[in-house]
């Protein structure tokens, strides 16, 4: 099965290009939300200020962390949120670290009105530090979802520890993608059974824009997902993300 993608379309282009006319849900906005506004609702790990105190203490400016974070869950945990709430939820660089795709898009389907959207900003894996890494595919992730997973494998933690690319994206794109780098054995080995494992900045997903449209189109064919692909956009040149909206059935 392939899913056409449309063409290239950038993350200045799609997110102001986006209207927000009724409830939105914005996923991890962390230091930089995408979306502002009466109409804005925010999810994160962390409440407004401890994510401050967490940019202040690394020297990042945090005055761009929203006011109010309305929905706080230490793992990502979408029990707080209520049911079809929203018109729309977005996610900036998100969907990838989640240890059971499935599940994650079954999370937003339930706080989703009817023929809502899921409004995504994804990584390219092919132009940042997931470069060495394969795309995920349908049986991965459908493996994750029978496996009921929580958390990340041990051997992803260990993998991205071990070896990942730069990330600088014009490098890749030029060809330029050097030698893979990480943690020693030793190092990466350590916490793997326990905290390691719950750690956020884990990629449990590699995508390119057609490997992710094909994955969620065979989700839903099979009925593990009642979104489906709406649009995916092409990564455009000398760019590290691409843009996707999924689209709840109504």
């Amino acid at each position: 099965m392939t899913v056409q993608a449309y063409r290239p379309i950038s993350r200045v282009e799609f997110i102001p290009g986006w209207v927000v006319e009724d409830l939105l849900l914005e996923i991890g906005p962390g230091v930089n939300p995408q979306f502002r506004g009466p109409l804005v609702e925010y999810f994160d790990l962390m409440s407004s200020g401890e994510m401050r105190s967490r940019y202040d203490a690394i020297g990042e400016d945090s005055s761009r962390v929203p006011e109010t974070i309305h929905y706080v869950s230490r793992r990502g945990n979408f029990d707080v949120v209520p049911d079809t709430r929203f018109a729309t939820v977005a996610s900036c660089h998100n969907i990838e670290h989640h240890p059971c795709l499935v599940r994650h898009l079954r999370d937003v389907s339930r706080v989703l009105k009817p023929g809502g959207a899921y409004v995504l900003l994804i990584p390219d894996h092919r132009y940042c530090f997931d470069r060495c890494y394969p795309a995920s595919t349908i049986a991965d992730v459908v493996g994750a979802w029978t496996e009921r997973r929580t958390t990340h494998e041990p051997r992803k933690v260990i993998r991205q520890r071990l070896s990942y690319m730069h990330n600088d994206f014009t490098r890749h794109w030029a060809g330029d993608h050097g030698e893979p780098f990480g943690l020693s054995l030793a190092d990466a080995l350590s916490g793997v059974d326990g905290d390691a494992r719950d750690h956020i900045e884990i990629h449990a997903w590699q995508f390119t824009p057609e490997t992710f449209a094909e994955i969620i189109e065979g989700l839903h064919d099979v009925g593990l997902t009642d979104l489906h692909v709406e649009m995916v956009g092409d990564t455009p040149p000398a760019s590290q993300e691409f843009c996707a909206v999924l689209r709840k059935d109504g």
